[in-house]
């Protein structure tokens, strides 16, 4: 079996299935230093993804934190179980919503939501003008 100890493009085809010689010393110590660095990469995505989960500002039109969403807010329409429309810019079909905030006992609900799009959704409430914020995902 040989060794490739250099690669010299002018012999590059007679070198094809050649082993390498192991690393030498010096380079394990940069592979170390490279592992390292990829580790503590590694640990801080962790560390994102379980420890850190916000919801953003509660701000109209804010992104919902470090979460997929939009933050929305509004006031339903009178007569309450009107349908009403809101438009959002998450540029997918959403999939539903978090309650932020409500200023009082009201159930949000939504039996149209096959018309959902890119841009609105359709909701409902049991409650006539009702101040709500939801977090869109």
């Amino acid at each position: 079996m040989a060794f490739r100890t250099t690669l010299d493009p002018s012999t590059a085809a007679s070198t094809v299935g050649v082993i390498s010689p192991p690393i030498g010393l010096d380079s394990f110590s940069k592979v170390s230093n490279y592992l390292g660095i990829l580790h503590d990469a590694i640990l801080a995505i962790v560390a994102k993804l379980n420890f850190t989960v916000t919801f953003g500002d509660g701000v109209h039109g804010h992104k919902l934190g470090n979460v997929d969403g939009e933050i929305l807010s509004f006031i339903t329409p009178a007569p309450a179980d009107t349908e009403f429309i809101v438009r959002h810019d998450l540029r997918r079909v959403p999939v539903g919503w978090l309650v932020m905030f409500q200023d009082r006992p009201a159930q949000l609900y939504a039996d149209n939501y096959q018309e959902w799009s890119n841009q609105t959704i359709r909701l409902k409430c049991n409650v006539a003008l009702a101040t709500l914020t939801i977090g869109l995902t």
